[in-house]
This record gives structure tokens, C-alpha cells and sequence, in this order.
């Protein structure tokens, strides 16, 4: 495959993946806007902006909704917002029509189309949560017509190399931020008193956040402990929004493309994609909480940045002389 076309497909998916999880946080949040005190959505979009790392719009307050919801969903001097990311992907997605499905393309490109009329639309602060709405239902249509219609072959590899990068990345960037800040606001299991309600409601948006408060339920009832949304969200191998679940299906994917590609560049890859998954496979929760989660977390972030430079010079961006001399 050539590297361009590589390089597309796996941004394509990034960006995808990034504008699910930034309109799903978003909408998460905005849902919280009637029900938490004004010094609790101070805090809530402050670390909402700190997980996305995106600065604050220097025109808005952090504790206006709207404002902030603006900016994170239609934006365009944000390019992490949900309408920039879903043109960035549509343009990825354009310059390699070839290697994707017809039916792929069609729900992009109707996605992007729909994202720059909400976007130019007046009325969009208004309309804010319908978009975000949307914009998580198509991406999760998007995944599910690639499944469908795409050869589960080099192509749609790189596409879910870049899915799992983003979403790993991205779920430990929202625990590394929320989560001791959460934990200091007390337990979450019998709220009382406002500012304790406060943080319970603060515990059901991260799960939500990661679409995970009904897996939750089901797997650990409704009581909700820090140890049991630790587990689901790092160690839970059967949980599609967990890292350990990113993980293992990363290492399968580049193992898969390492074959059919030349060893001394996919070496590095492989390596990393597999101490990743190796790691998160062999701890438990008692062990992640005692030593503390933030250093796991940070140590997945770094992971997934050096995963990101290694497929970047194998794959990417690798010398000519190294593949004539191959």
C-alpha cells in the first residue's frame, strides 16, 4: 500500500473517532447544565477542556454552557472541534475514495455536508444538542458500514490502528484529568449533602462519557465505586471503550500489517503495540489503584505517542533508500 494512502485511511479514522468522543463529552456536559450548582460546571468544563487539551475560547466564560458548547462543536478556530475534525476526516476520506467503500463515502461526505450547514446556520447554539446527537450516531454508523462494506485486509487495518490509537488516547487523557479530581470530592456511593451530589453526577457523566454507564450497571449494579470504573475503563478486555480492549486489538492489527510488510521497519511497531497490551493485560485493579492511577495513565499516553511516531517513520514516512534497498 502506498504511504499516502496509509497515512489518509489512518487519519481518517482518528479524526472520526476524535469527533465522537469530543461531541459525546460535550453533550454529556451540557445534559449537566440544570443539574449541578455553577461552581461545579466551572470545575466540570474546566476539566472537560484540560482532557480535550484545548484551550478556552478567550471570548467565552468557562461557566457559560452555550459558549463552550460552541466552541467545542462548531468552531472552526478549534481544530479539535467536532465540526473541524469531521472536515478534516472528510478530506482524508477524499483522497483515497479507491482504497474505502462506496457506502463509507456516502456517509462521510453527507456528515460533512450536514456538519458546515449547522455550522453556517444561525441557529446552531440552539440547535447544539441535536447536532452533537447526531454527529456521535453517524460516527458510530460510519464504523459500522466499514465493518459491513470494507475487506477486512491492509485498509481497513490502518483505518482501526487509528481508531484504537485515538480512542486509548483519548480515555486516558479523560481519566488522567477527571479522575483524582473526582476522587477528592469524596465517594460516590450514598450522596447527600449538594456539593456530594455534585460529585455522584460528576461519576455518572465520566461513565457516560465513555459510553459506559450501562455496561457498568450491568456488570457491577448500579452502585457506583472508583475501583469498579477503574477496572471497566483501563483493565476490562471485553469492553470496546476500555484501553486493555484498544490495546489488544492495536497489537492484532499491526501484527497483521507487519506481515505483510517488510520486519526491520514494523519491528519497533510490534514491539511497542505488544508491551502496551502485555502490561494492561497482567495488572489488576488493586495493584493500578494502590500504585496510583495516574501514573498507569500516563504511561498508556506515552505509549500511544511513541506507537503514534513509530507507525508515522515505518509506515508513513520512511526513507526511499531503505524500500529500494529492500
Amino acid at each position: 500500500m502506498l504511504s499516502r494512502v496509509a497515512d489518509s485511511l489512518y487519519w481518517m479514522s482518528r479524526y472520526l473517532e476524535r469527533a465522537e468522543h469530543t461531541a459525546r463529552l460535550v453533550d454529556v456536559n451540557l445534559s449537566l447544565a440544570l443539574e449541578q450548582s455553577p461552581e461545579a460546571a466551572r470545575r466540570r468544563w474546566a476539566r472537560v477542556l484540560a482532557s480535550l487539551r484545548t484551550k478556552a475560547p478567550k471570548t467565552a466564560q468557562a461557566d457559560d454552557p452555550v459558549a463552550m458548547a460552541h466552541w467545542l462543536a462548531f468552531e472552526a478556530a478549534n481544530g479539535n472541534s467536532v465540526a473541524s475534525c469531521i472536515h478534516s476526516a472528510r478530506e482524508n476520506a477524499r483522497q483515497v475514495r479507491e482504497e474505502i467503500s462506496a457506502e463509507m463515502w456516502q456517509q462521510i461526505n453527507r456528515l460533512f455536508l450536514w456538519a458546515q450547514e449547522t455550522r453556517e446556520d444561525k441557529n446552531a447554539e440552539i440547535n447544539s444538542r441535536e447536532f452533537l446527537t447526531r454527529a456521535i450516531e453517524t460516527c458510530h454508523l460510519i464504523q459500522g458500514v466499514t465493518d459491513a462494506t470494507l475487506s477486512h485486509g491492509e485498509s481497513w487495518r490502518f483505518i482501526a490502528v487509528g481508531r484504537c490509537i485515538e480512542r486509548a488516547s483519548n480515555t486516558a487523557s479523560l481519566l488522567d484529568v477527571q479522575f483524582e479530581a473526582l476522587r477528592q470530592g469524596g465517594k460516590p456511593e450514598h450522596p447527600a449533602r449538594r456539593d456530594q451530589t455534585d460529585n455522584y453526577l460528576d461519576w455518572v457523566a465520566l461513565l457516560n462519557s465513555c459510553a459506559a454507564f450501562d455496561a457498568y450497571c450491568k456488570g457491577y449494579t448500579a452502585a457506583l465505586r472508583t475501583e469498579h470504573i477503574a477496572e471497566l475503563l483501563v483493565l476490562r478486555p471485553d469492553f470496546p471503550h476500555s484501553i486493555c480492549f484498544s490495546a489488544t486489538e492495536l497489537e492484532a492489527c499491526v501484527r497483521a500489517i507487519g506481515r505483510g510488510s517488510h520486519a526491520q521497519r514494523t519491528t519497533k511497531v510490534t514491539s511497542l503495540a505488544h508491551r502496551l497490551r502485555a502490561t494492561l493485560r497482567t495488572s489488576d485493579t488493586q495493584n493500578i489503584m494502590q500504585d496510583g492511577l495516574h501514573s498507569h495513565l500516563r504511561y498508556v499516553l506515552d505509549q500511544c505517542g511513541q506507537l503514534h511516531q513509530a507507525i508515522h517513520h515505518s509506515y508513513f514516512a520512511y526513507p526511499v533508500e531503505e524500500e529500494l534497498a529492500a
